[in-house]
Formats: C-alpha cells, structure tokens, sequence
C-alpha cells in the first residue's frame, strides 16, 4: 500500500518533526529524540530503516545468516546501533558503513522485535525458516 500526498503543511510538520526534505545522506538525517525514546516508534522506524537499507542473506559455506543495515551516514548508523541495543538486540560488528547482526539468538531477537515489510526480505526469512526456533 502506498499513500502519496502533497502540501505545504505537510512539509513543515515533517520538518517539525525532524525530517528535512530532501537526501537522508547529505542532511545527515538522525532518528530523532521523540522517536528513540519510544520503543513502539523506534521498532517501527528501525524496520522501515532496514526494508529500505537493510540485507538478509545466508553466508557462503556456512549454515549461518546475516542480517545486514547499510548506510554511509555514520551518525544514523550509530543511531540504528544504540536503537538495536536499546531494544536488547546485539549487534555482532560495525564497518564504516554496514552494521551486522549474525548471532542466531540475535536474528531471532530481530525478526520477533522489528521484522520486515519489505517482501523480498520476508521471503528469505521464510525459506532460511530465521524464525524458527531450531535455526
């Protein structure tokens, strides 16, 4: 389901609400306080971070999964981390632009926590069967 919808007043309340319009990355969009200090707000806003910069995969030789947020905005990388951490999911490493989690007991944290929308991310969960307890 999409909602499309135009306006002046539309603009200034995102704004109002800490988010400029325009590229996350060059504003070096954050997730803002109200948002951080809510759990409800914050799994909600961490899943659609992840449905849009976010990857699952299995490893190579392994018979272990990633669940991968990527993202060249280090402030809003360290905001997704301290997010994860908040909401008691561990993180296994952090690059320059990729946060992972790989630890099973962490996977399913996640999926039961936050989750997915995005279908092509569902999928994967659902053929690797991430959410059964025996992975």
């Amino acid at each position: 389901m999409f909602l499309e919808s135009h306006g002046v007043r539309l603009v200034e309340f995102l704004e109002k609400k800490g988010f400029p319009p325009g590229n996350k990355i060059k504003n070096k969009l954050r997730i803002p306080s109200w948002i951080k200090i809510n759990q409800n707000y914050l799994k909600v806003c961490l899943r659609g971070l992840y449905d849009t910069d976010g990857s699952v995969y299995k490893l190579t030789n392994q018979n272990s999964h990633q669940i991968c947020f990527t993202n060249v905005n280090q402030g809003l990388l360290e905001d997704v981390r301290v997010g994860l951490i908040s909401l008691g999911i561990n993180c296994s490493k952090m690059s320059n632009k990729d946060l992972y989690i790989t630890k099973k007991s962490e996977l399913r944290k996640f999926l039961k926590l936050i989750g997915f929308s995005n279908n092509r991310h569902l999928k994967k969960v659902k053929m690797w069967k991430l959410n059964s307890p025996l992975v």
